[in-house]
């Protein structure tokens, strides 16, 4: 999956909402990879974290769903772990509006 996320965002690619949402969650389960002991070395942690989108793409998974599906990303902003993403990304984890 990770090999094709990254040529489906390399190639711009439109993503269903649904992609955009695994996205974020697989962002969300590996934040703790970047604490890793190959992370420097750019181990499996780092090349599937950037497959994924890296810190840009997890923000801009995060705005979509903000603006696309504000429920899920309530539903998401309720999880610690998820949370612990946004801020690392530096994206606002108040409710959205609406």
């Amino acid at each position: 999956m990770g090999v094709a996320r990254a040529r489906d965002l390399s190639n711009r690619k439109a993503l269903s909402l649904d992609t955009v949402k695994r996205m974020l969650s697989f962002l969300s389960r590996h934040l703790v990879d970047k604490q890793g002991a190959t992370w420097a070395e750019k181990g499996k942690g780092w090349q599937a974290w950037h497959l994924w989108g890296g810190d840009p793409g997890g923000r801009w998974a995060a705005g979509v769903i903000r603006r696309e599906d504000p429920a899920w990303f309530v539903q998401f902003l309720k999880g610690e772990r998820n949370r612990a993403l946004l801020r690392h990304l530096g994206v606002s984890t108040r409710r959205p509006n609406g």
